[in-house]
């Protein structure tokens, strides 16, 4: 958590619990929680971000449902608008969308905006595509071999997909800058 390690107790197979020092709690951020796992198999679990607002020595979890759509598949978080709050898109493998929900910075998110994509989007890549200072996001689409290309705007929207082919059924990628 924010490069501190804590111990972990495994109570299933999907749950861990870990005590989390009041002092990493004293004041108003943002924490990365990642699980490490050893070798050999291990890795290391995509980030989970959590908001701290007002400092507390304790800490409790609620689960909030969004109404992004049907059949959501995978998201991606990054602060889309330059709010300093994380937002959110949720790819939706059922309704050929992308839903991108803006953070209110309490934990909670707007409306979703619903982007088209073109047919079974997966996991939304998020980058500076065109060198503009802004977060872009590109959804592989499975069935159609293709990459819905969204260009943000810097507040939050997005310009509809241009569509790019790919090799067979991608399902995932990254950005880098070459």
């Amino acid at each position: 958590m924010n490069n501190v390690s804590l111990a972990t107790r495994l109570l299933s197979r999907d749950r861990l619990v870990a005590t989390v020092p009041s002092w990493l709690l004293r004041k108003k951020a943002t924490i990365t929680v990642t699980v490490v796992n050893p070798v050999p198999g291990g890795g290391v679990s995509n980030a989970a971000y959590f908001s701290v607002h007002t400092p507390s020595s304790t800490l409790a979890y609620s689960r909030t449902d969004l109404p992004v759509g049907l059949s959501p598949q995978t998201q991606a978080i990054a602060d889309f608008n330059n709010d300093g709050v994380l937002d959110l898109a949720v790819a939706e493998y059922g309704s050929d969308t992308v839903s991108v929900l803006l953070g209110n910075g309490d934990g909670t998110f707007g409306t979703p905006v619903h982007y088209a994509t073109d047919s079974q989007p997966q996991v939304p890549i998020l980058g500076d595509f065109n060198h503009d200072g802004k977060i872009d996001m590109a959804v592989p689409c499975y069935a159609t071999n293709t990459v819905s290309v969204f260009l943000g705007s810097g507040n939050g929207t997005f310009q509809p997909a241009v569509s790019y082919d790919t090799g067979a059924a991608p399902a995932a990628g990254i950005a880098v800058d070459s």
